[in-house]
């Protein structure tokens, strides 16, 4: 099978040396998942550093600072059995022997400005976004030379019969569908016995006037209509213009026919400037099509003709949200690509287009995506889709990326109680005859009873070391107590205490008659807002490290056997901020008398 099975970059931006073991499946979206900081957006630039001849690091790319002659990026490719090292560096390059490489990122950048008010010189910072060429020259205005009148000089009579296509010839459609057509065309402008019986029946048409409405049924059982049509080519063009002709008799197919021949023969010589004219007026219009559909207001983009070049230029920057820019900015770039000459397998990195978008978007932004990857699979060309992103895997699980795989880089060494993660992930099964979720109510959450599950343990194949919810929970806290203390510990019980910790603090902290309803709320989210309602004040890190210790409570089997997931969860909690969070809430808890390990 065909794959990417490693990718390896040396000394590009924050990456000193980065080895990714990878297997990349062609025309599947690769979600490669990192906490802010691993260097994602390094490794979209070591990819957008790969030009036509080798590793072009600018400047403010160079690793430390420094024009490293020693910066590459290799990528280990396999195609059938044979697998092939291909590497950029400062002197060459063999990536571009296979793949054409594209990557679309974050087009936003500040640019300062010197105001002069009241005689002082004040710093003033915009937003900015670059212009986008879409098409560096726009072709020249060429359409094709027709005239109904030279069509019907050639009749003697009868010439009535010769329909004024004008307005569809100068169509963009008519051009277009006319290039599907053009092999067919020269076949049968090769074709001699095809072109006699054309010649032939035209003939017959001006020997003798008929009158219009006689026309028709005159020449429709005509023989060489039959033998006209039946030709393969011809058979082809009215397949292409099956609109046009789906309402035609078949003596008037035939003159159709005979027309765009003739429209065809007489300019052939400038066809293909004629298509490519066809072609950018019909991209223009689809892109303008695209922006409007975004863009209603007009107050985000103008596309527009600029020295033979077709740009995007983007209108007050600073007053546009985030998501507005990463959209559109992603949209344009990937009709860039699109239309661009891409001969080979593609590799796209998509970096920070999905972190700032709401669902809506990142909806609209897969679907582009997944239509991008169905058009080159259609051509029999692969192209491996690289998309960046520190936002939860789960976001991307829709109908669009039904078929992605998710790689988490971050390298992070955690030690996990295998027992713990089973407790987590099998808790449906740990359940008696009557389906109570006791790991729910008395493990996972704060309850001011202890519930003792020996017998359930043994049954499922678990040890007595978790079998009762008070054990569990004094392991919870010694947990805890060490990632206070900055020692190595078990974050997913760090997670645990955290979460019954955070609801034991608000427990004892509410009147005796709101207890019991607390208890009864299911979610830690709703335990909050019922504390809340009561009058008592919460405090605000209780909800924002919600989000933590929620992911961890509801971790599946997916999680198993690399656990990947849980690592990428429990590296947010080695983040600087989010432990000093952490630490500060635990202080607050024990503050109000509330210690670590007891009931």
């Amino acid at each position: 099978m065909d794959m990417i099975k490693s990718i390896e970059i040396n000394k590009v931006k924050g990456i000193n040396n980065l080895k990714l073991e990878l297997n990349l499946i062609p025309n599947k979206p690769s979600i490669f998942v990192a906490p802010n900081g691993f260097g994602k957006s390094s490794i979209a630039m070591a990819f957008d550093s790969i030009s036509s001849t080798r590793l072009n690091i600018l400047r403010e790319y160079w690793h430390n600072g420094i024009n490293n002659k020693d910066s590459f990026v290799k990528i280990t490719e396999i195609s059938g059995k044979t697998e092939t090292e291909l590497i950029a560096d400062t002197s060459d390059n063999t990536i571009i022997t296979k793949f054409d490489i594209k990557v679309i990122n974050n087009k936003v950048t500040s640019e300062a400005k010197i105001m002069n008010i009241n005689g002082l010189n004040i710093p003033k910072s915009n937003m900015v976004i670059k212009d986008i060429t879409l098409i560096n020259n726009i072709p020249e205005k060429k359409y094709l030379d027709y005239s109904v009148k030279k069509f019907r000089d050639r009749y003697t009579c009868n010439k009535y019969i010769i329909p004024n296509l004008e307005k569809l010839v100068n169509s963009k459609n008519f051009i277009l569908e006319l290039k599907k057509c053009k092999i067919n065309l020269d076949n049968i402008l090769r074709k001699k016995r095809i072109n006699e019986h054309i010649t032939e029946l035209e003939e017959i048409f001006q020997k003798i006037p008929i009158k219009q409405k006689n026309f028709n049924s005159t020449f429709n059982d005509h023989k060489l209509i039959n033998v006209i049509l039946d030709d393969p080519d011809i058979q082809t063009i009215i397949k292409v213009y099956n609109k046009m002709f789906a309402s035609l008799s078949e003596i008037e197919k035939v003159i159709y026919i005979i027309q765009i021949i003739n429209i065809y023969k007489s300019n052939k010589e400038n066809f293909s400037e004629i298509y490519k004219r066809a072609s950018y007026e019909r991209r223009k219009e689809k892109l303008e099509d695209l922006i409007n559909s975004i863009d209603q207001n007009k107050r985000i983009v103008t596309i527009l003709e600029q020295k033979g070049k077709l740009v995007i230029k983007f209108i007050h920057a600073n007053m546009i949200s985030n998501g507005e820019i990463d959209l559109i900015c992603f949209l344009i770039y990937l009709e860039k690509i699109r239309y661009s000459s891409i001969h080979k397998d593609l590799i796209l990195i998509i970096d920070e287009v999905f972190d700032y978008l709401d669902d809506a978007n990142i909806i609209i932004v897969q679907k582009y995506i997944s239509s991008f990857i169905n058009k080159f699979s259609s051509e029999g060309r692969k192209i491996y889709p690289i998309i960046m992103t520190h936002l939860d895997p789960n976001v991307f699980k829709n109908y669009y990326f039904s078929k992605m795989k998710i790689y988490y880089l971050n390298d992070f060494s955690i030690t996990i109680d295998e027992e713990v993660r089973k407790i987590i992930t099998d808790r449906k099964s740990l359940t008696d005859d009557e389906k109570k979720d006791y790991i729910g109510k008395y493990y996972l959450h704060f309850h001011n009873e202890h519930c003792c599950l020996s017998d359930l343990f043994t049954k499922c194949g678990l040890s007595d070391k978790y079998n009762s919810s008070e054990k569990f929970k004094i392991r919870a806290d010694e947990e805890m107590k060490k990632y206070v203390n900055d020692e190595h510990c078990d974050y997913l019980l760090v997670l645990c205490s955290l979460r019954i910790n955070v609801e034991k603090y608000m427990y004892y902290k509410l009147d005796d008659k709101y207890k019991a309803n607390f208890l009864e709320e299911k979610m830690t989210i709703n335990k909050i807002l019922y504390a809340e309602n009561t009058g008592l004040e919460v405090p605000e890190n209780f909800q924002l490290l919600s989000v933590l210790y929620n992911d961890f409570m509801h971790l599946d089997k997916s999680a198993d056997p690399q656990n990947k997931k849980i690592l990428f969860l429990a590296s947010k909690l080695d983040n600087i901020f989010i432990k000093k969070m952490i630490k500060s809430t635990i202080n607050e808890i024990t503050n109000q008398g509330i210690n670590l390990g007891e009931k």
